[in-house]
């Protein structure tokens, strides 16, 4: 039993088949109802994309924001180190780069958590997601290829194999792909979209909420910085 979510490996498989038996249920579509759905999926598959794609352009952004924040806090916390200023102010805003610096590096540190992340899902077989025609996970040739930019493989094999192999298999699969088949593959990427469109969500509003609240300490860090060296006698 996993106790983290009450679930063991036959109810897993359970849930596996249930999921594959809904997607048998499009074998008893009529053409008509094909052209229509295979139309209507392509339409929300873009729609999709364009969320999460919108999406993660904010993240960045707000990635790009923690460096550019970093940046100013070490140059702020050298500055004010030699500083001519009231002890209060400069204790204050130092301490007050100090917290900034902290929240930028929590910041970027859960930007490549969330960018390195393994999708759970994907280790889910047929229906994970890895289509043939939508992801290179789904061409088996693809991966054997050697990508490395630094001392590049030379060999054939490694290289000129794999893409040859993989593009007779792609070739293939859509040459033979039914309309049926189509809309199957379809509507499980745009099923993936939904949950990798909330994956982003979620990641860009974890990072949105961090800087909030590292804006909070950072005033609440000057304030009382400043008020502890403004009161000493």
């Amino acid at each position: 039993m996993n106790a983290a979510n009450g679930l063991d490996a036959q109810e897993i498989e359970n849930l596996q088949k249930s999921a594959k038996d809904a997607i048998l249920a499009i074998d008893s579509l009529t053409p008509e109802q094909l052209l229509t759905k295979t139309t209507d999926v392509g339409e929300m598959i873009k729609y999709y994309s364009g969320l999460t794609e919108t999406m993660e352009g904010r993240r960045v952004g707000l990635h790009d924001l923690s460096y550019q924040l970093l940046g100013i806090s070490l140059a702020g916390i050298g500055l004010m180190s030699q500083g001519n200023l009231a002890d209060w102010l400069r204790s204050g805003l130092i301490w007050a780069f100090i917290a900034q610096a902290l929240a930028s590096l929590v910041s970027l540190v859960v930007f490549m958590k969330q960018s390195t992340y393994r999708y759970p899902f994907l280790r889910l077989t047929d229906i994970g997601g890895n289509q043939w025609k939508w992801f290179y996970h789904g061409n088996p040739s693809i991966k054997d290829i050697v990508p490395r930019a630094l001392c590049p493989e030379r060999r054939s094999a490694r290289t000129q194999a794999p893409y040859l192999r993989g593009l007779a298999f792609f070739v293939s699969n859509y040459v033979s792909e039914s309309p049926t088949e189509r809309l199957k593959a379809d509507l499980q990427q745009l099923y993936l979209l939904q949950v990798h469109n909330y994956y982003k969500n979620r990641w860009y509003l974890s990072l949105a909420r961090l800087r909030t609240w590292s804006l909070v300490a950072t005033v609440v860090v000057f304030v009382t910085a400043s008020a502890s060296v403004a009161l000493l006698p």
